[in-house]
């Protein structure tokens, strides 16, 4: 994770691409910004002000910053109404450069980041986060994430076509439901590591928008098998990743209905013979107009007892792949090495899936920053002394994992367990103030 000089440097470089002067104004956003979030409740710290100054070579006071506070803009809901002025420049700078299949503003979204990350880091400046300002923050992200939508999805679209002109130009907004999709794409983009995945995901897409573009104007275009092979350990954001997918093949056309229906070898396999046909064709059906998702894929093969009807149910389920080619999209997934297996095991496997996926295993600042936002999310707060012993038990549950290591699942599982810990120690002391409701300590970690 970048330092917030580094982050700040990121949006230098921006401004130098662009050629916008707007160092100083970035400066001042951020600074107003700070200092509002830090004195929403009518005081400032003495670590919060030493943050600002020390962030950016400043030498305000307790005065000057309740002076700035109070020429601050907020209605009477305490709501923040105005977009900072560096993020509609860079917004205007990059939207009219823009070029992509799929509009979406990166390097506003670069400036976006900073202004969270400074807003995180003066949260968190006296070692607890204090629920008015984290939602004062939040205001702020929210005016700057809606502004940056609203300039993605910035283009006239024309409505109830019944002709194409086919040399006309085409613009991606002609598509139908594109805002949609953009806003899962931006979801996508916000979820922590996937990096890899996220820029095969990018590629899949404008792919797809360019076949939809094709086909808006009438050309032929040849057949392209959609199902997907996910690979990668337990936790990783397989099933997440299947579920946004459906959503953006629905918002394409792709999917008539956009459903995700999960299954694995239990689902498919009975024990009797022809009973397995009938499970695969039943869920199949439940599938059609979405995406099978079929985890543990191998599971389905890698039995060698006698009777057992695993490859029925693949044999089954590839014909009913070709019968149905353009009515639902099946995604197989589970461990790297198992999986290169099962596509091996039958011919026409592996020629049906044309596309793979891999879902590395999450670092262990990823893994904390999981953590971190489960906290957040769910309003608890703590120290240095409890972020460390996170990252020692991090790091350790990463040295000693086995094959059955669940990545974020291991994490929501480790969270819960300190929420229950917490609440038997608050119990024990027989009344808790809103502080100790609020905040983990390290003794509620085992």
């Amino acid at each position: 994770m970048r330092t917030i000089s580094q982050q700040i440097n990121v949006c230098y470089e921006i401004f130098d691409k662009y050629k916008l002067d707007l160092v100083n104004t970035l400066h001042k956003e951020l600074i107003q910004m700070g200092a509002t979030v830090a004195f929403f409740d009518g005081e400032i710290s003495k670590a919060e002000i030493n943050t600002i100054n020390d962030t950016f070579v400043t030498m305000y006071t307790y005065e000057s910053i309740r002076k700035m506070c109070e020429e601050e803009c907020l209605n009477e809901n305490g709501d923040v109404g105005k977009v900072p002025e560096v993020v509609i420049a860079v917004a205007e700078a990059e939207k009219k450069e823009q070029l992509g299949m799929v509009a979406t503003l990166y390097n506003t979204r670069e400036i976006y980041n900073t202004f969270k990350q400074f807003g995180s880091i003066i949260t968190n400046c006296d070692g607890a986060r204090l629920s008015r300002e984290v939602k004062l923050l939040d205001r702020y992200l929210e005016v700057i994430t809606q502004y940056i939508i609203d300039m993605e999805n910035k283009e006239e679209k024309v409505e109830n076509r019944t002709t194409v002109d086919r040399n006309k130009d085409f613009s991606v907004e002609d598509i139908d439901s594109m805002d949609d999709m953009k806003k899962i794409l931006v979801e996508i983009e916000g979820m922590i590591g996937l990096t890899e995945v996220k820029q095969e995901i990018r590629s899949l897409v404008n792919l797809l928008v360019v076949r939809k573009m094709r086909e808006e104007r009438g050309y032929e275009q040849p057949f392209q098998s959609m199902h997907m092979v996910f690979t990668g350990n337990p936790g990783t954001g397989k099933t997440t990743i299947a579920r946004k997918l459906a959503d953006i093949y629905k918002c394409l056309g792709v999917l008539e209905t956009g459903q995700l229906v999960e299954t694995d070898r239990s689902g498919l396999v009975a024990g009797y013979v022809g009973q397995t046909a009938e499970k695969v064709n039943a869920i199949a059906q439940k599938a059609m107009g979405g995406i099978l998702f079929i985890d543990e894929a191998y599971a389905l093969t890698d039995s060698k007892m006698e009777g057992d009807f695993g490859q029925e149910a693949v044999d089954t389920l590839l014909k009913i792949m070709e019968d149905n080619r353009d009515k639902f999209i099946v995604i197989v997934a589970g461990y790297p090495e198992p999986m290169e297996e099962f596509l091996n095991s039958n011919p026409g496997l592996r020629s049906r899936f044309n596309k793979y996926i891999s879902f590395k295993d999450y670092t262990a600042q990823e893994l904390y920053d999981i953590f971190k936002h489960m906290c957040e999310k769910n309003d608890y707060r703590y120290d240095d002394a409890v972020k460390e012993k996170v990252f020692l038990d991090i790091n350790e549950m990463i040295t000693n994992q086995d094959e059955n290591f669940a990545n974020a699942r291991e994490v929501r599982n480790y969270f819960e367990k300190i929420v229950s810990n917490q609440a038997n120690r608050i119990v024990s002391l027989g009344s808790g103030n809103v502080e100790e409701l609020l905040t983990i300590r390290v003794e509620d970690i085992e």
